[in-house]
């Protein structure tokens, strides 16, 4: 509602989200008279934040850690398929079984991101 608002005072001239996010039905209802349009082309979906459920700050945190494991393996060039020859099950942080399982950054992105950006 902010965003249609901006729009409606002038302070802006675009409004950036999904085909369901402002359609001109809702624009239109909220009162805006001006010109409108929808683009065709997106130019990223890439995630851009890992959420966790409120009330679990222990699991957000290890959740923050895999994370962090994944992206240094990254650039340590570690996948899963060199993982355990790299490291043993005690070293990486502890870490090695995920690396095992589902790869670095780049492997879980190619694998389950890359088609939606």
């Amino acid at each position: 509602v902010e965003s249609i608002q901006n729009l409606i005072e002038g302070k802006c001239n675009i409004i950036q989200g999904g085909q369901y996010d402002a359609p001109e039905m809702i624009v239109r209802g909220y009162g805006y008279d001006g010109p409108y349009a929808q683009g065709k082309i997106s130019f990223t979906k890439d995630p851009l934040a890992v959420v966790t459920r409120d009330g679990d700050p222990e699991f957000g945190a290890f959740v923050n850690k895999v994370l962090q494991v994944l992206l240094l393996a990254e650039t340590q060039n570690v996948t899963m398929m060199t993982a355990s020859t790299v490291f043993d099950s005690t070293e990486f942080f502890g870490f090695t079984d995920a690396l095992t399982a589902v790869g670095n950054y780049g492997e879980v992105y190619t694998r389950h991101l890359s088609s939606i950006s």
